[in-house]
C-alpha cells in the first residue's frame, strides 16, 4: 500500500490504524494526541523497546546509554540546550557556536566542571558565537536573561561590562605562571 486510505471523520467513531491497516473503533486508540496506531501496537512497540533494553544488544541503545553515562556529555548537552533556549529570549534565529567550541569556552572558565557556569552573548543583539560569548555563573545568567526578556539591553550591557572589568582586575592581581 503506497499511502493510507482516507481517514474517516472523528465523529464517526472510527480511525485508521497503520499497523492493523484497517479502520477500527476510536476507543481502541490511546487517549491524548491523535495517533494512527492502536493501543495494541503501541504496547507491542513498548514491549519491544523494553526487551531490547534488557538484552542490550542494540547498537543505538548502547550508544544512547553510553552518552547518558558520560557526565561531561550530559553537561554539554544541557548547556547546549540552555543556549538554544536563551536564543529565543534574545530574539535570535539560531546560535553560531558549535558544541566543541562551547565546551572549550566553558572549560576555560570552569576547569573543575562544576556545572555552575553558563554561556551568554556579550552583545545580546547578535548571535551567540565564538567571538560573542561570555561565561557567567547561574545567578548572573538568570539576571541577564530577565533584563534581555524585558528589553533592558542597556542594563544587560552594564552588567556584562562590570563583569569584564572585575575579571580584568582579578587577572591583573593574580601572578602570571610561565
Amino acid at each position: 500500500m503506497l499511502h493510507a486510505p482516507l481517514l474517516p471523520a472523528r465523529g464517526e467513531g472510527l480511525r485508521y490504524c497503520r499497523h492493523c491497516q484497517d479502520s477500527i473503533a476510536v476507543d481502541l486508540f490511546p487517549n491524548g494526541k491523535q495517533r494512527y496506531v492502536c493501543k495494541l501496537h503501541v504496547n507491542a512497540r513498548a514491549r519491544q523497546y523494553r526487551q531490547a533494553k534488557q538484552e542490550e544488544n542494540c547498537d543505538w541503545l548502547r550508544a544512547e546509554t553510553k552518552a547518558r553515562q558520560d557526565p561531561h556529555a550530559v553537561r554539554l548537552a544541557r548547556e547546549w540546550n540552555m543556549c538554544c533556549h536563551d536564543r529565543k529570549v534574545f530574539d535570535q534565529r539560531r546560535i553560531a557556536i558549535e558544541k566543541p567550541q562551547l565546551a572549550a569556552v566553558i572549560a576555560a572558565a570552569d576547569p573543575l566542571c562544576t556545572g555552575f557556569f553558563h554561556a551568554v552573548p556579550v552583545n545580546p543583539r547578535e548571535m551567540l558565537s565564538n567571538h560573542n560569548v561570555v561565561v557567567v555563573v547561574s545567578k548572573v545568567r538568570k539576571r541577564l536573561l530577565r533584563k534581555a526578556g524585558d528589553g533592558l539591553f542597556g542594563e544587560y550591557d552594564a552588567i556584562v561590562t562590570a563583569l569584564a572589568q572585575k575579571r580584568a582586575a582579578a587577572a591583573a592581581k593574580s601572578p602570571q605562571h610561565t
